[in-house]
């Protein structure tokens, strides 16, 4: 029953990611052979780019990057293993010490299960979720292998969708024992993302070059980088992930059955000297337990931004022998094919993320509903509607800011790269950015007080489905007339292009009259719990 439970849930969310991860992979193997169709072209890019150190940095090193192949192996290792790391992460911290600060964990275990045996089921039920994620994008890169150029065997997708998957398997056992470790969901989510940070930042200083390309080896990445599952597949490398994955989760199994429920074994101090700054009203609690969440973005969005701004310049010469992606440019609304035309497709990427945000404020609003901790706050005497205003009000001051610290970040990177785009323009394709984002945020408030247990759905499947839908449609011409039903093209790729203030108000007034009707939805239902 245990496996059943978290199994029904890890495996439908495997299942999506695995279907994001194949889309990615075959967007990504159909768009270099479409912009790149000639050997002299692919080597003017990989010239281009695969000599760039920032994008060494940030993607890992690339072999064969002249190829379908080694392209599509290096976006996909570089980026792919990253998100599945991060979701297995949270899933496992989630459906691990979540659960069992809810309360619900109680129920399981006090029967005829012991604790130890509730957590090795708990981890069966895991593993069905990666196993979903393996078999989706198994599936969706096997078909890509046969409708596009890939050229390469049903084994090496295996071994590619296996790779992906491996990520998210090591830092699912790293949730399960961070777990073990706090007492709180919280705090355990913060030392499985610090162990998945601290393998970042190896991997990165890894591949910078030099007397540093040993810490490749003491990095769960590193491993995966080298295994190079399209361009000469080295499966001996996941016996390193093998090794970790059942050592993890080994010693969580352990401490599983020597603890506690509702204890963990790095106690905090009972007693503490209190903090009430930021206490005096539902405001300023709001601000306090949003504020590590926003340093967060906004710390993950400078880092990309800088990223962004970095390789714009070299980015640019590689496309610059592309008429696929003068055309796709042309499509956006944008003119040039220069750094300032890569700039405004980066801050698409950037809009998707900050609508992530959005629709990560409106699913934690309905969190505290859930969970039941807004009823303390409602009991009186603060009324619903200014409860639930001033959280949607202090969202939208994170979007802008979250939009605008991205601007800074590629100005600055764009600006040590001597690419001639000011300050100015950038700042004003953050402000571009914005009105998407409110739109994602009116709408979750729309169905935060109309159908609240759908919240978390709705809203990131709208963003899942704006960026899909937008992605690939510039891909495959069939999809053309989808691309309508996506946020992210009635936006603008600023500074590619002027921002267009009329869609950006019609963006803003959808997202406006949501919230509306949401706030008073709110205000007249019944406070629903999960």
């Amino acid at each position: 029953m245990i496996t059943r439970l978290v199994g029904r849930r890890a495996g439908l969310q495997g299942l999506v990611w695995g279907a994001v991860f194949g889309l990615f992979t075959y967007a990504s193997a159909v768009g270099f052979a479409a912009s790149y169709r000639t050997p002299q072209a692919r080597a003017v890019f990989a010239a281009a780019l695969g000599s760039n150190s920032g994008l060494t940095m940030m993607l890992g090193r690339a072999h064969r990057i002249d190829t379908v192949a080694g392209f599509t192996e290096w976006r996909g290792v570089g980026l792919l293993a990253l998100v599945a790391g991060v979701w297995g992460a949270l899933t496992g911290t989630r459906l691990l010490r979540g659960e069992e600060e809810a309360g619900r964990w109680e129920l399981l275990v006090s029967g005829m299960v012991t604790r130890r045996r509730a957590a090795v089921f708990a981890s069966a039920g895991l593993g069905i979720g990666w196993l979903a994620m393996f078999v989706m994008t198994f599936a969706i890169t096997g078909l890509t292998r046969s409708t596009t150029q890939l050229n390469v065997s049903l084994g090496a997708a295996g071994a590619y969708a296996f790779v992906l998957a491996a990520s998210a398997a090591m830092f699912l056992a790293t949730g399960v024992l961070a777990s073990q470790l706090a007492r709180s969901r919280r705090h355990a989510a913060m030392i499985a993302g610090g162990v998945l940070g601290a393998s970042v930042v190896l991997r990165m200083l890894s591949d910078s070059g030099g007397s540093m390309r040993w810490l490749a080896w003491v990095s769960p990445l590193g491993w995966l980088e080298k295994t190079r599952p399209l361009t000469g597949f080295r499966p001996a490398l996941l016996l390193l992930v093998a090794a970790a994955v059942a050592g993890q989760l080994a010693i969580a199994w352990w401490w599983a059955g020597t603890r506690d429920i509702g204890a963990g074994l790095l106690e905090r101090p009972d007693v503490s000297v209190p903090h009430l700054r930021l206490l005096s009203g539902p405001a300023g609690l709001a601000i306090r337990t949003t504020r590590p969440v926003a340093l967060g973005w906004c710390a993950g969005l400078a880092v990309l931004g800088m990223l962004f701004g970095l390789v714009a310049k070299s980015a640019a010469q590689a496309a610059a022998g592309s008429s696929a992606f003068r055309r796709t440019i042309g499509e956006l609304g944008a003119v040039g094919n220069g750094a300032t035309a890569y700039l405004g497709i980066t801050f698409l990427v950037g809009a998707t993320l900050v609508m992530m945000v959005a629709a990560g404020r409106v699913v934690d609003v309905r969190d505290e509903e859930g969970t039941g901790r807004v009823e303390h706050l409602l009991v009186r005497p603060v009324s619903r509607l200014t409860w639930f205003v001033q959280r949607m009000a202090l969202s939208l001051a994170l979007l802008v800011a979250c939009a605008e610290v991205l601007a800074l970040a590629e100005w600055t990177g764009a600006s040590v790269q001597h690419t001639g785009v000011g300050l100015g323009r950038l700042l004003a394709a953050g402000v571009n950015v914005v009105p998407v984002a409110v739109a994602v945020l009116g709408l979750g408030a729309l169905v935060f007080g109309v159908a609240p247990r759908w919240t978390a759905v709705v809203t990131y499947g709208l963003v899942a489905w704006s960026f899909l839908v937008d992605f690939l449609a510039q891909l495959v011409s069939s999809l053309h007339w989808m691309r309508g039903t996506s946020l992210l093209y009635h936006m603008v790729p600023a500074p590619a292009a002027g921002p267009h203030w009329v869609s950006a108000a019609g963006l803003l007034g959808i997202g406006t009259a949501a919230a509306a009707i949401g706030f008073l939805a709110f205000a007249r239902r019944d406070v629903l719990g999960e």
